[in-house]
């Protein structure tokens, strides 16, 4: 993960690409976003990944829209399209974070063009070894809830043995009590 972020700090370094704003009307965005062009089949790994920090700023609307941007971009079958969309499912602040979408849609790309070029072979195979990586803390967290609703369970088991032991405990003391009172009043007598 830190690999990944490595790899797109240094892009938009190299490629000086900065995020802009997108254009908006009564509040919505009303294209896309991209500023540099039309992302396309030769497009280069930086504007790729300046592409991906400019979503990553924006609200949840303008997201929402250069997502249906993204799925008609897939009917004119741009291969870059499905890579625009793996990236759209993988922005870490979107309610709609869908790894699943995103990995079918980075498998869309095996066999493409541009999973031949080096650098987006390398990219891609990062936005898998992420993607295994999410499944994996998932299943870990589900493992770890798991647990600690176990442990909570043993917790109020044992304390609720506890409390019956204490109960038990008051109750042998107030016997014990009141032996030493029938005791008292025999030996008074």
């Amino acid at each position: 993960m830190k690999l990944y972020w490595f790899v797109l700090l240094v892009s938009m370094v190299i490629s000086g690409c900065t995020p802009q704003a997108p254009a908006v009307r009564n509040g919505r965005a009303v294209r896309t976003v991209w500023r540099g062009g039309d992302l396309n089949d030769s497009s280069t790994l930086a504007e790729v990944l300046s592409y991906y920090k400019t979503m990553s700023s924006l609200s949840q609307s303008a997201v929402e829209v250069e997502r249906r941007l993204a799925r008609a971009a897939l009917a004119q079958d741009g291969e870059i399209a499905h890579l625009r969309l793996a990236l759209l499912y993988m922005l870490p602040a979107d309610k709609v974070r869908d790894p699943e979408r995103a990995l079918v849609q980075l498998k869309a790309l095996a066999d493409a063009k541009l999973a031949a070029r080096p650098a987006f072979a390398a990219f891609i195979q990062l936005l898998k070894h992420d993607y295994t990586q999410q499944k994996e803390m998932q299943l870990k967290n589900i493992i770890l809830r798991r647990r600690l609703r176990q442990a909570e369970r043993e917790r109020r088991e044992v304390a609720l043995k506890l409390q019956k032991n204490k109960e038990k405990a008051a109750a042998l003391r107030r016997q014990i009590q009141q032996l030493k009172d029938i005791e008292r009043i025999m030996n008074n007598r």
